[in-house]
């Protein structure tokens, strides 16, 4: 539930932020929804830090989201981009595409490999 809420905002923010900047600024779609979804992932680690994994900051779960996020920058940005490119997709509908692709496969990414907290569930058993 706390994840769905995150990630409603987040993307949320992809859609309006990249809406904003291309069709109201005038910056291409593909520059916007790369600077916008550069804006939505840190605020999406800071979200699933304190509110939806509720694990302790450290300097591991940073590199270890930090590296994961390079990593889904990189594949939905470059979908994104494959997408509206190639088969000349509407720039919104290529982010709803991105969200329902990737969506799932980054919380059980973070679930399990960076925001799981070994300590915290020990002490719950």
């Amino acid at each position: 539930m706390k994840y769905g809420m995150v990630t409603l905002l987040n993307y949320f923010i992809i859609f309006c932020g990249t809406y904003f900047l291309t069709d109201k600024i005038g910056i291409t779609p593909n520059l916007s929804y790369l600077v916008t979804i550069s804006i939505a992932y840190v605020i999406q680690y800071l979200l699933n830090i304190k509110y939806v994994f509720s694990v302790n900051f450290t300097r591991e779960s940073a590199l270890k989201y930090l590296s994961l996020l390079i990593l889904f920058w990189l594949f939905n940005n470059m979908v994104y981009n494959f997408l509206i490119e190639f088969f000349e997709v509407k720039y919104l509908i290529a982010i709803g595409i991105n969200i329902v692709f990737f969506g799932l496969i980054r919380f059980f990414v973070q679930k399990r490999y960076v925001f799981n907290d070994k300590a915290a569930q020990i002490r719950r058993f």
